[in-house]
């Protein structure tokens, strides 16, 4: 069960949605004291409330539940990995925008580092799965131009040569529903609703947030359309 992530969320499958959901944290007991104390420094406590909105409320865990209520079980079963991730990771930016933490500059500089290791994550998984990025390459990314303590570059070193993709999938994801929020935002003006937009975006399931975008959008533009047209 621990895998490849120090926390991680277990979903209940929508045959089965009023089972509990699970919030995982690996332990740190396979670590030498300073690899410990290394991991520890990482997530401080400024970024351990970054990580519980990313996991729990309202990234994972609210998404997933949403999913489970979806009337399409293909949807909700066959679920697209970069809106999962991708979600939890726009809720994270989302909240701070909205207030939460009352705009602490600690806080807003530990997102901006995560946002950034979001962004490498990327970088990592293509160099070292098209370019062949080697180990000491890929230390030198993470610690040096993201800032990532030892502990966690050496886990995310061990993270992309057991997978593949997945680390691409949180920026991919964000950056579309980030957007497709803005383009949304954009049309609507004054009328623009942000908890009606989220709740629309996670009725979806867990599609692909392209095909959740062409279902939002269609409506959006026609109601364009009829505003222009009367003025």
């Amino acid at each position: 069960m621990r895998g490849i992530a120090g926390a991680s969320i277990s979903a209940p499958g929508p045959f089965e949605p009023q089972a509990n959901t699970y919030y995982n944290v690996t332990p740190l007991d396979g670590l030498t004291p300073e690899q410990a104390e290394s991991y520890l420094q990482e997530y401080n406590q400024w970024m351990l409330q970054i990580l519980n909105i990313h996991e729990a409320i309202p990234g994972h865990y609210s998404q997933l539940l949403y999913a489970n209520q979806s009337p399409s079980l293909v949807r909700s079963i066959l679920a697209n990995g970069a809106m999962i991730e991708g979600w939890a990771v726009y809720a994270e930016r989302m909240m701070l925008e909205q207030g939460y933490g009352d705009y602490e500059p600690e806080l807003w500089l530990m997102y901006w580092k995560w946002n950034l290791r979001v962004i490498a994550n990327t970088l990592l998984d293509y160099g070292v799965h098209v370019q062949g990025m080697s180990e000491a390459q890929a230390m030198a990314l993470l610690t040096e131009e993201a800032f990532q303590q030892q502990q966690e570059a050496a886990e995310k070193w061990r993270r992309v040569t057991l997978s593949q993709v997945q680390l691409t999938s949180y920026y991919a994801g964000f950056r579309e529903i980030y957007d497709l929020r803005q383009a949304i935002k954009s049309s609507l003006g004054s009328q623009f609703d942000l908890k009606a937009f989220h709740h629309q975006f996670l009725s979806y399931g867990s599609a692909p947030v392209g095909q959740i975008r062409r279902l939002m959008m269609a409506p959006v533009a026609a109601q364009a359309a009829a505003t222009s047209k009367s003025q």
